[in-house]
């Protein structure tokens, strides 16, 4: 709803001169990117209406995973609006391409012929794809167009690789297409192979990164869901804990319930003191991406607390795996980061994820990883009293250790 709308002037002004530019044959595919929650598509949607308002057509397709849903469904939902908003335009390309486009119109006759043939030899798909390009291509020349692809992360292979061919092909045509996508590392390493990544990195994409509001816009926000004015003190502690993801500032608004207690900061602490269920779940599917070895670590270090240094998690994980290398993926993913100043310890970038991480873990394995963790610690303490090293050395990886055992920032 657009009344729900706030803040985000800066990003609507450059996502709507981006589409804007496209429209005046820019030749460039436009990316919105940012964790689950920060306000993608609602910014898209704002933008997308604003643009309505000028008699400009925006037309959605939203990706998904799930079982049984056919190839190239995105642009199904885009063809299938079209064809209603466009109906004569359409009734040319159809003539033009004929059962080409089948795949897309979803015509039971049609696809049944589709289904029952063997697999699509490459020509073939190309020939349908290109089929689909020339479609939008024309309906395009006859009256400006924008197309807006939401959830790419979750899109199938073959719309993607329509994507692709349809990027290729920008060149002064007045088509706008927008992608909505999460842009987390770990997103962006686990998805197709890659094939988003290639999408969302060519150089004829103009990419906009979306990070939490402000903690003005989240006050504004708390506002507008709530109907009152939060004091600072409150304010600072929503905004904080949700990191000004909109997304999760709705789930622990939820968990204060009624709004009385926002007034009261030691309240809403408390209130706000559990994860949310919504919130575990978005986090948990971040974090479900990961290779095993790299999640198993994760979990041994939301027990050591918010930062830790190598060697202690080297001492709380089970023997037989390689933590160091686990760790490099995670800051690699941006899960962890690298503190920048002395003792430089590895710490969680959010406390979200610890948490997260740490309800995965039993309260036996909590207690056996600190019990670890403690001993670990005596015996650094222990070694550096007697000028010996610690118990066990560090690979040839790790940066030389700080004069309190921590080690030191790793150089690209």
């Amino acid at each position: 709803m657009r009344g729900l709308f706030v803040g985000r002037g800066r990003e609507r002004g450059v996502l709507g001169g981006h589409v804007l530019e496209a429209l005046n044959g820019g030749s460039h595919l436009t990316a919105v990117l940012g964790e689950m929650g920060v306000g993608k598509t609602e910014l898209v949607a704002e933008v997308g209406a604003h643009l309505n308002d000028l008699l400009q057509e925006v037309v959605w397709g939203c990706c998904t995973s799930w079982d049984g849903v056919p190839d190239y469904w995105v642009w199904s939902q885009v063809f299938r609006q079209l064809a209603v908003s466009r109906p004569e335009p359409f009734r040319r390309a159809e003539a033009r391409f004929g059962r080409l486009l089948a795949p897309l119109m979803l015509d039971p006759e049609a696809v049944g012929r589709f289904l029952a043939a063997e697999e699509q030899p490459p020509l073939a798909r190309f020939l349908v794809q290109d089929a689909m390009c020339e479609t939008l291509l024309a309906l395009a020349a006859e009256e400006p167009l924008v197309v807006v692809l939401e959830d790419l992360d979750q899109a199938d292979e073959r719309s993607l690789e329509l994507l692709t061919l349809l990027r290729s092909r920008l060149r002064g045509e007045p088509l706008g297409v927008v992608v909505i996508a999460e842009d987390t590392g770990v997103a962006a390493d686990f998805m197709h192979g890659g094939a988003v990544t290639d999408v969302l990195s060519d150089p004829r994409t103009r990419s906009l990164r979306l990070t939490g509001l402000s903690r003005a816009e989240t006050g504004e926000l708390v506002a507008v869901q709530t109907g009152i004015q939060v004091p600072d003190d409150v304010l600072r502690v929503l905004h904080e804990r949700s990191r000004g993801n909109p997304y999760f500032l709705h789930q622990f608004l939820a968990g204060v319930g009624d709004p009385e207690p926002l007034q009261d900061r030691t309240a809403v602490q408390a209130a706000l003191a559990d994860v949310p269920l919504g919130v575990r779940q978005a986090l948990g599917r971040r974090l479900a991406a990961l290779p095993e070895p790299v999640l198993e670590v994760l979990r041994c270090c939301s027990a050591l607390g918010a930062a830790f240094d190598l060697a202690l998690v080297q001492e709380a994980v089970p023997r037989g795996g390689d933590p160091e290398a686990a760790l490099e993926e995670a800051v690699r993913c941006g899960l962890l980061r690298r503190e920048t100043r002395s003792p430089f310890r590895l710490a969680f970038r959010d406390a979200l994820t610890q948490e997260v991480l740490l309800t995965e873990l039993s309260g036996t394995d909590r207690t056996r990883l600190r019990k670890r963790a403690v001993r670990a610690v005596q015996e650094q303490q222990g070694a550096h009293g007697t000028g010996r090293g610690p118990r066990r050395p560090l690979s040839h990886r790790t940066p030389p250790a700080s004069p309190n055992g921590a080690t030191g920032p790793r150089r690209a």
